[in-house]
């Protein structure tokens, strides 16, 4: 099966599309009839979409400890690919 692209993106602030994605990417992957693999990139400089689908604690420790920023995974896709997380 071919993975299908979904692009949400709306110049205007405020229109809801983060909660669209957040609740579209929790209903594909969720325990819907679904159950299907889901990346949700979030290219917000505000980063609302990440800090919802993952905890603080966890978001920091992946920057300090690990610097995985969505700037060094586009410069280093290869880190990405041998590590798969």
């Amino acid at each position: 099966m071919t993975a299908k692209v979904i692009s949400v993106c709306n110049l205007k602030g405020g229109v809801g599309k983060t909660t669209l994605v957040m609740a579209l990417a929790e209903y594909l992957a969720g325990d819907t009839m679904y159950g299907q693999r889901v990346l949700a990139i979030d290219l917000d400089p505000q980063s609302n979409l990440t800090t919802a689908l993952m905890s603080e604690e966890v978001w920091e420790w992946q920057y300090n400890n690990r610097g995985l920023t969505l700037p060094f995974l586009f410069k280093n896709y290869e880190y990405f690919l041998a590590n798969g997380n």
